[in-house]
């Protein structure tokens, strides 16, 4: 560690402040050894924060167009990325966690994911003579006389829990129970599950608030990568932007919404090469200066490339500068979206995507690009979310800090939490309706104080007649004029014109003479010298007083059709609905016209065609 900085100056002077890369063997289970390009940090200062320690000259971490930041390439360092000699290996660093099976791990996993309940051990179900110990990572239940044997480690009684289930399901609760020989469910330390997997208090607390339908879409476990590094060694990478680790780059790695990732996950073993490799001899290559000591800095602080890692590959032998670079996780991912070769698993409800302050994620002028006005936003010190305390979502926020320094959790959205509760614990019928309330206005429209809403009287006949007498059309008058003339009291159109409701129909749809539409244009001859009287009521005791009624006189055809004895202003009204002002009218020709008069003026307009250029404009067929 004394030589650390030493070994750092001679790395510098050797690089000349290029970043390094080293070549380095790939070995894989179905394909031939081959040489790869170990791309690896820079270290700028071994006194320097985690946040500006190391610098990545071939990569960038920008605004990605998918979600939130992406990783692109960069031009800079000693890689030519639109033509790429050899493939790529890019090594994904972030915060581990190592166990002894893939159980745990998954275990593991569902604790980022927020599936666990707290508890304390002495609420659990605890029978005579036996006690809770700690068994490596898990609490279990086993006798007081083969505790003391073997002396296990007795939990007190008092110690915070966690109850996680073995098989974890994505966005679900815990079990809530446990009996005798029970594997549904397993118990760990709470303060140890949160130390193994580097969560900080706050970030556990909004992860054990998914017990109670708090922020349940909010987890800790959208940047692990899990492997197998040995047969009882499996690991979880975690790459949180929230660690602000300026060598956790990859985590920036977004999965592609459409077409296929740029790059591919893989697990391998790239130890560095000798020039006096058989690979590197028949290539004709040697290591760049300085790469090794620069590899030998990066080793020191991460000893796990050194071993088996994960890695990010190159698929293709040339990458634009603009285009953002993409990866699938796989299949143990958990993702509430559809990717190339992996269905996603919505939400059993819906979410509002959340906003921010302006300029935080776009530029001044509303674009993405980094050469204009920089956004806020910047990778790694200045990462907008939900887990950053100081740059909280505005319409949908989970902590606030104090005047003293203290966070605290912030309750969720009550539309939110109850979306939730319908989508997990409601009927088929409720869950359905969780996940299409969000594409749907408020299916109960609030009441303006200023303008209260009065149903017209087109729209309570309309609710109030059969469905099969309503019309959604109104006919002119010239037409019911003909129709009557044509065909009796009833004639040929009659059939179109709803009948007026009874009074019994009217007083059922809570109608009476005082509901009325905009009236007619009014005149002098219409209101008269007295003004506008009220109107009569159709029913005894309902005499609201109508300043806009005016008496109309309706048309003799509507009369003749409608049975019965009823109000003139009612009439008026129905009269206004049937032939509303302003609507579409026939030319005259067409409705004064008899079939004699067409042809007639159809075989004088054939005959001034001229001689010999007579054309047929009104067919003589009957039936055409």
């Amino acid at each position: 560690a004394a030589e650390h900085p030493l070994r750092w100056a001679e790395a510098q002077r050797e690089t000349g402040g290029r970043m390094p890369y080293i070549y380095a063997a790939e070995e894989g289970p179905r394909r031939p050894r081959r040489i790869v390009q170990l791309v690896f940090p820079q270290l700028t200062d071994p006194k320097a924060a985690e946040q500006d320690r190391w610098v990545w000259p071939e990569l960038r971490a920008g605004i990605s167009k998918i979600q939130g930041f992406g990783l692109f390439p960069a031009n800079g360092g000693a890689i030519s990325w639109d033509k790429l000699e050899r493939p790529l290996a890019l090594p994904y660093l972030g915060k581990e966690t190592e166990v002894e099976s893939a159980s745990q791990a998954r275990v593991l996993r569902g604790v980022l994911g927020g599936c666990f309940d707290l508890c304390r051990c002495d609420e659990l179900r605890t029978p005579e003579g036996h006690c809770w110990v700690q068994d490596g990572i898990y609490v279990t239940l086993r006798s007081t006389r083969e505790a003391e044997r073997d002396g296990d480690t007795v939990v007190r009684a008092d110690e915070r829990l966690i109850q996680v289930a073995v098989t974890p399901d994505y966005d679900v609760r815990g079990v809530l129970h446990l009996y005798e020989g029970d594997e549904e469910v397993c118990y760990m330390r709470a303060a140890e599950a949160a130390e193994l997997l580097h969560l900080p208090q706050h970030i556990f607390a909004i992860l054990a608030a998914h017990a109670e339908d708090e922020h349940a879409d909010r987890n800790f476990s959208t940047h692990v990568v899990q492997f197998t590094r040995r047969a009882r060694e499996h690991l979880l990478v975690n790459a949180h932007p929230m660690f602000r680790n300026s060598a956790f780059i990859m985590g920036n790695a977004n999965e592609p919404f459409r077409g296929p990732p740029t790059l591919e996950l893989e697990e391998r073993t790239l130890p560095p090469l000798e020039d006096d490799d058989p690979l590197m001899v028949r290539a004709g290559l040697v290591q760049p200066a300085g790469a090794r000591a620069a590899f030998e800095l990066f080793r020191f602080e991460f000893p796990e490339v050194a071993e088996k890692s994960a890695y990010f590959l190159t698929k293709r032998d040339a990458y634009p500068l603009g285009e953002e670079l993409s990866v699938v996780y796989g299949s143990s991912y958990n993702r509430t979206y559809t990717t190339w070769g992996h269905p996603g698993r919505p939400l059993a409800y819906k979410v509002p995507a959340e906003t921010y302050a302006d300029g935080t994620w776009k530029t001044a002028d509303g674009t993405r690009n980094e050469d204009r006005t920089a956004p806020w936003a910047k990778w790694p010190v200045r990462v907008p979310g939900w887990w950053n305390v100081e740059a909280q979502p505005l319409n949908r926020p989970a902590f606030k800090r104090s005047a003293d320094g203290t966070i605290t959790l912030l309750p969720d959205l009550p539309g939110i939490v109850k979306a939730r509760k319908q989508g997990l614990d409601g009927s088929w019928h409720e869950q359905r309706l969780a996940k299409l309330d969000a594409l749907f206005l408020s299916w109960i429209l609030p009441e303006l104080q200023q303008a209260a809403f009065h149903p017209t009287l087109g729209f309570r006949l309309a609710t109030a007649l059969p469905a099969s007498e309503r019309r959604d059309f109104a006919l002119h008058a010239s037409v019911l004029d003909q129709g009557q003339a044509g065909g009796g009291s009833g004639g040929a159109h009659s059939r179109l014109i709803p009948p007026l409701p009874t009074s019994a129909t009217l007083q059922l749809a809570g109608l009476c003479a005082t509901d009325r539409l905009p009236p007619p244009a009014a005149t002098e001859d219409t209101l008269g010298a007295g003004g506008c009287p009220s109107r009569q009521p159709l029913q005894t005791g309902c005499a609201a007083p109508c300043p806009l009624a005016s008496p109309v006189t309706h048309p003799p055809s509507l009369a003749a059709s409608v049975p019965g004895d009823h109000p003139p202003s009612l009439l008026a009204s129905l009269s206004a609905l049937i032939e509303p002002a302003g609507e579409f009218a026939l030319p005259a020709e067409l409705t004064t016209l008899s079939m004699a008069d067409l042809r007639a003026e159809a075989a004088v307009e054939e005959a001034t065609t001229g001689v010999g250029k007579a054309q047929p404009i009104f067919d003589t067929e009957v039936d055409e």
